[in-house]
């Protein structure tokens, strides 16, 4: 049987397929306020879609599991009209919704680094948040760690400790960077 899919997601089988190839289906009417599950989702192979969720299929300049993150958590509630139990996205909207939207190569590092953070337990994930975000601000900062820690909201000393727990503190000296 076909997996028949609604605005949320899987909510049946059905005999025969409207679909197969790579889609993103993003939800039409729904209840959107308050809403914690995301936006849209990806499916591939043999399916069939309800008239409650738009059917997306990215061009070739687009990975699809590129654009089903973009879309995720875009924020649509704003741009939603009816009452407020059941508002409706409508297609013009959904269509102008701006997206960045970088050359493949790039796409397919971000789907896989979104990918590989998201196979992590949350303690691992969070650790490659605050290491890539410190090493950002370190660079920012151009190596002074006082500046960043003011930047931050943290105590130098608290933030030499995570620099070092993140095994990125030997690469930076105390206002200037090791060459």
């Amino acid at each position: 049987t076909i997996p028949y899919y609604g605005a949320n997601g899987p909510v049946g089988h059905i005999d025969a397929a409207l679909f197969n190839e790579p889609l993103v289906l993003v939800v039409e009417d729904e209840t959107f306020i308050g809403r914690v599950k995301p936006f849209s989702y990806l499916i591939d192979g043999p399916s069939w879609v309800n008239n409650h969720a738009h059917v997306l299929k990215p061009s070739t300049a687009v990975l699809p599991a590129y654009l089903n993150l973009m879309l995720m958590f875009y924020p649509f509630i704003n741009a939603t009209s009816g009452t407020t139990n059941r508002r409706k996205l409508l297609q013009p909207v959904l269509l102008g919704a701006e997206v960045a939207l970088p050359p493949l190569a790039e796409q397919h590092r971000i789907v896989a680094k979104v990918d590989a953070l998201m196979g992590l337990p949350l303690r691992g994930a969070r650790e490659e948040f605050e290491r890539a975000y410190l090493i950002t601000q370190l660079h920012r900062f151009d190596g002074n760690v006082s500046r960043v820690a003011s930047f931050i909201g943290m105590e130098r000393s608290a933030l030499h400790r995570k620099l070092k727990a993140l095994n990125i503190a030997s690469d930076y000296q105390e206002g200037e960077r090791k060459e």
